[in-house]
């Protein structure tokens, strides 16, 4: 009598999401696992109650814990002592040029070094970092001006990474933009992937280029997305026309002139994951709270 096989065994990759905030990390990972065969174990971690919750509400089956990154200690969190996937989104308002590159203090600037930390205490297999560009000139600051020290402009950033490297980690890291991946943004992303296997590290290969047309390798076969052809989820399912009619003018000067473009934040997701909502505008927020039109509309509607 033939032997029926057994239940599959479903295998399972430990992962953990230091500075989580709304959970996008979190979701790319639960994704490309899936699509490998395994299940994720989530633990996340962060000082902020808001983005713990945030971030609780998106992945309600992961281990949160709003801790200091710097203070926690890795064993308590992860009993396992070892991790299949290491991810971490550092504090990154003290790199970017949108704070005109002037960050508070040196401590604030020292979010990363915790990464080093959780490498050294666990077994980790895989790392991923994301932060802004400016990161790779990560360096000390002048404590009369409280500005980077342009002389020493990266130090800091290159003993980071000679820290991970003498945790035994093969790292490469690359400036991707996140048009050329499908997304309708042309913002640009630091990305550093470690592996501790001794193996090399692989890059994915863009789907999108600005022109559309393949490269000598094939890469980058269509063209950039537009926020406006991505699908708009909102329960409500409100219309353009009814958005720009409810929105005031001093709320959309970029629609003077031109096309006029979706106001409501659009996401290219699936509309059953809570994380996908699009939300309406101010005044459109202001009007659904309050049940009556703003000013402009009824100037409209009479």
């Amino acid at each position: 009598m033939p032997c029926e096989p057994g239940p599959q065994k479903t295998r399972v990759a430990l992962a953990a999401d230091l500075f989580c905030g709304a959970g996008g990390s979190s979701t790319g990972a639960r994704r490309a696992l899936a699509d490998l065969g395994f299940q994720m174990n989530l633990v996340a971690v962060n000082h902020w109650n808001v983005a713990i919750e945030t971030h609780s509400r998106n992945h309600p089956e992961a281990r949160h814990y709003c801790q200091d990154v710097n203070a926690v200690k890795p064993a308590e969190v992860v009993p396992e002592g070892k991790l299949d996937l290491l991810m971490a989104s550092p504090t990154c308002t003290y790199h970017s040029r949108a704070r005109g590159g002037k960050p508070i203090n040196d401590q604030g600037r020292m979010d990363p070094w915790a990464i080093v930390h959780w490498c050294t205490k666990l077994r980790v297999r895989r790392l991923l970092v994301e932060n802004v560009p400016e990161f790779v000139d990560w360096g000390p600051v002048d404590l009369r001006t409280g500005r980077p020290i342009k002389r020493r402009r990266g130090e800091y950033f290159r003993a980071w990474t000679a820290a991970l490297q003498g945790a035994g980690f093969k790292l490469d890291w690359r400036v991707l933009n996140a048009a050329d991946f499908g997304d309708a943004t042309t913002r640009e992303r630091f990305f550093l992937m470690a592996r501790s296997d001794g193996k090399r590290v692989h890059w994915p290969d863009p789907t999108h280029s600005r022109s559309g047309e393949a490269d000598l390798l094939g890469h980058g076969p269509h063209k950039w997305c537009a926020a406006r052809d991505h699908r708009l989820v909102d329960r409500r399912q409100v219309d353009l026309q009814s958005q720009a009619a409810l929105e005031p003018k001093h709320h959309r000067p970029h629609l003077r002139g031109r096309r006029k473009i979706p106001l409501a934040r659009t996401v290219p997701c699936d509309p059953a994951q809570s994380y996908g909502r699009a939300e309406p505008g101010p005044a459109i927020a202001h009007a659904l709270r309050r049940r009556d039109p703003p000013r402009s509309c009824r100037a409209v509607s009479t």
